[in-house]
């Protein structure tokens, strides 16, 4: 087990240097090809171990870039203050997954299936507006059942994509009163983006790949930069369907929590709630930004990503 953990652990490290170098030589990386890279620098060291373990053939040890049993030896073989540190270490990252990422998204799953949904007009004309304008450049319905629109009965701004097997695009009242028409349009076009990249069925089969690397640390960080460049991949989307980025940063800046009128009845959870409500506001400007300072918004050809998916798996390959 160790061995297997320390393998996963060494890999995605690896993966994680070797894509910022990639962004470094290269400059800024289309949202379409780094969202993609992400995902497989998610995957792969999964599917690497795989092959260890089913015993298919390998490389020679003399190739190798780095050996992981040595590594695990010299693990084994440490004072136990040393191996005390590395489970902690494990330890903490798995208590991170849980407390910031599984249990508020479970949270937020459960106000989204609790409030009320109903059909909105105005909701619904700029959604079939916004499906013409993705078939319009080429995007193909995934396959299972059609996506719908509804209102969500709730003041908070909210605006998303819910349902594995039921797609769902749901925009709460008080988003859909806030925003004027244009802006109104661009929030749906980046769901609709979401439900043409794999909708809920992709991001489960991301959390999964989380789920089951939960003690690394280097796999939290990639499934952050993941699901942010999930985010910029369909703001570009939008952009790229509707032709009209600055009406999705304007939504996007009109959206930014106000930490001003918290209402949380503790000291304690009032800056807890200002920390986080800060990190969205950073994160929201920051889309909006380059929204505005894109200079195109078409995708790279395919080539790109396979030539560095290439790339990346030889490199995995030599670790064992």
């Amino acid at each position: 087990m160790l061995t297997y953990l320390l393998a996963n652990l060494l890999h995605t490290l690896v993966v994680l240097i070797w894509l910022a170098g990639l962004r470094r030589v290269s400059g800024p990386i289309p949202p379409s090809l780094w969202s993609g890279l992400l995902s497989l620098a998610l995957v792969a060291p999964m599917i690497v171990i795989l092959w260890r373990i089913l015993g298919l053939p390998g490389v020679p040890a003399e190739s190798m870039l780095l050996r992981v049993d040595l590594w695990a030896d010299t693990i084994r073989l440490a004072p136990w203050p040393y191996q005390a540190l590395f489970a902690l270490l494990l330890l903490g990252t798995t208590s991170i997954f849980v407390v910031q990422e599984a249990v508020p998204t479970w949270r937020s799953l459960g106000r989204q299936r609790h409030a009320e949904r109903v059909r909105d007009e105005r909701l619904s004309a700029h959604f079939d507006k916004v499906q013409a304008s993705f078939q319009r450049i080429g995007k193909s319905r995934p396959r299972g059942r059609e996506v719908i629109v509804r209102r969500l009965e709730t003041e908070a701004l909210v605006a998303a994509l819910v349902g594995i097997l039921n797609p769902v695009i749901v925009v709460s009242r008080g988003l859909i009163d806030l925003l004027d028409d244009e802006e109104l349009e661009g929030v749906v076009a980046h769901e609709l983006a979401h439900y043409y990249h794999g909708g809920n069925m992709g991001l489960f089969a991301i959390w999964l790949a989380r789920l089951l690397q939960a003690p690394n640390p280097a796999a939290l960080i990639l499934f952050r930069e993941l699901i942010e460049a999930r985010e910029t991949l369909c703001d570009a989307e939008a952009a790229r369907a509707t032709k009209k980025p600055a009406s999705l940063a304007s939504a996007l800046l009109k959206s930014v929590p106000n930490t001003a009128q918290s209402k949380e009845p503790t000291a304690w959870k009032r800056a807890r709630r200002s920390v986080m409500d800060t990190a969205k506001k950073e994160a929201l400007v920051g889309r909006a930004r380059e929204l505005i300072d894109a200079t195109s918004f078409e995708p790279p050809p395919r080539l790109f990503f396979w030539a560095a998916a290439t790339a990346l798996g030889a490199l995995l390959w030599a670790i064992a």
